[in-house]
């Protein structure tokens, strides 16, 4: 992947505030944090794409459909090395 076309969002099943903003504090992520401080089961995101685990990989198209999914990072190396396969340019 070139990386132009590659954007990153994290999403938190924290259920505490206090928990999320401290993780957010220590870690300083580069890239957007979302989190509706509701736990997996709970949280809309979760349930909208119906994710099955986590922590995981998602590459989702710009539709919004998940069209690789992976829990390591040499899976997420695989996926996106086969993205022409969702006919997807990387």
């Amino acid at each position: 992947v070139d990386g132009k076309n590659v954007k990153w969002i994290s999403f938190s099943f924290d259920t505490k505030r206090e928990s999320w903003i401290n993780i957010l504090n220590k870690e300083r992520f580069e890239w957007p944090q979302v989190s509706n401080l509701k736990s997996n089961r709970e949280d809309s995101t979760f349930k909208a794409f119906q994710l099955r685990w986590i922590p995981a990989f998602f590459v989702i198209d710009p539709e919004g459909t998940i069209v690789g999914s992976a829990i390591t990072a040499n899976g997420l190396r695989h996926v996106i090395e086969n993205m022409g396969d969702f006919g997807i340019k990387n």
